[in-house]
């Protein structure tokens, strides 16, 4: 859950449609005309009906012109880094941690971070957004970067690490599949060799059978020339 302060109240009510029409989960989104000093009255949860705030920011007016010269879509709060109880930041701190950003030295008080057209500081969760009044189409970021106009793609990071999860559980299974399919390759290649040592001792077997019978054939034959001649003897015998 996250608290937005948006620069107009018709920005407001973009952010909340395009948080609607994608998914982004529970947003807050205060104008910045409606957060003065000293004003509660911007964390009525009404403004946002259905969407819990997490946390008041406080803007005095003057910081107007410096969120303008900042080009930051919001000043920007996550739900990790506050309390159970509603916190509130006051205008000297956030004016203080804007002033150390644009000057190179240290940032905002915890659990508040200001998105720049740069990118993102202090872990906040890039974006997509514009301070014009057309909204950018959701996949052509490019020419809106160079501008500032577009501080980076909302939820596209939790869809990203989704993508990233099941792949890698896609991936576990596709190892462990492939590990399976190498056992069976394995215990096909063991079979394999064994019915082959099996082939070879039977052909060399029928091979020997061949020679024993070759053998056999001849001595045969040679019987049957002897008994041949023996009988051709045996007239003369008997004379």
């Amino acid at each position: 859950a996250t608290c937005l302060v948006a620069e107009t109240v018709e920005q407001a009510r973009q952010l909340l449609a395009y948080a609607a029409e994608y998914g982004l989960g529970r947003l807050s989104v205060i104008p910045l005309d409606r957060v003065t000093t000293g004003d509660d009255s911007a964390a009525n949860p009404e403004r946002a009906p259905g969407i819990p705030l997490m946390e008041l920011i406080k803007v005095p007016g003057n910081l107007s012109g410096l969120y303008r010269q900042l080009l930051s879509g919001f000043y920007w709060a996550s739900e990790g880094s506050l309390p159970r109880e509603e916190q509130t930041v006051s205008a000297e701190d956030l004016s203080g941690g804007l002033s150390g950003i644009l000057t190179g030295q240290t940032g905002l008080p915890s659990g508040v971070t200001v998105v720049t057209s740069a990118g993102h500081l202090v872990g906040a969760v890039p974006f997509l957004t514009h301070l014009d009044s057309r909204k950018p189409d959701r996949d052509d970021t490019s020419r809106y970067l160079g501008s500032g106009g577009v501080v980076g793609r909302a939820g596209e990071l939790d869809r990203l690490r989704e993508a990233i999860a099941r792949a890698e559980q896609e991936a576990d299974q596709l190892d462990t599949r492939l590990g399976e399919v190498k056992d069976q390759r394995s215990q096909i290649t063991q079979r394999y060799h064994g019915l082959k040592e099996e082939a070879d001792t039977v052909l060399d077997e029928v091979d020997q059978s061949n020679r024993d019978l070759s053998q056999l054939e001849y001595e045969l034959q040679r019987m049957t020339g002897d008994l041949t001649e023996l009988k051709s003897q045996v007239p003369a015998l008997n004379e």
